[in-house]
């Protein structure tokens, strides 16, 4: 995914377009996955729910004054996802 594309689909998403919402979830989807994973069983469809609400909420926070560099992007993601543990 180069950067036009992530500015598009984050412009999309923060916009109200859930299928642009949905294929940046998507993209997100091993790492939500991995950190589900990392807990017991019976947690992990919760946590993998908060962790999906998370993703949503770092992309439509995300600033969009300047083009998204997509590794600060994920960067972010981790971080929050690193807070979150």
């Amino acid at each position: 995914m180069g950067e036009e594309d992530l500015y598009e689909l984050v412009m999309k998403a923060q916009r109200g377009d859930k299928k642009a919402l949905r294929q940046l979830i998507g993209r997100f989807h091993p790492l939500i996955k991995k950190v589900s994973k990392e807990r017991k069983s019976q947690e992990r469809e919760d946590v993998e729910q908060e962790t999906v609400e998370l993703v949503i909420k770092t992309i439509l926070a995300y600033d969009l004054s300047r083009t998204p560099d997509y590794s600060k992007f994920c960067s972010l993601v981790y971080a929050r996802l690193d807070d979150k543990s």
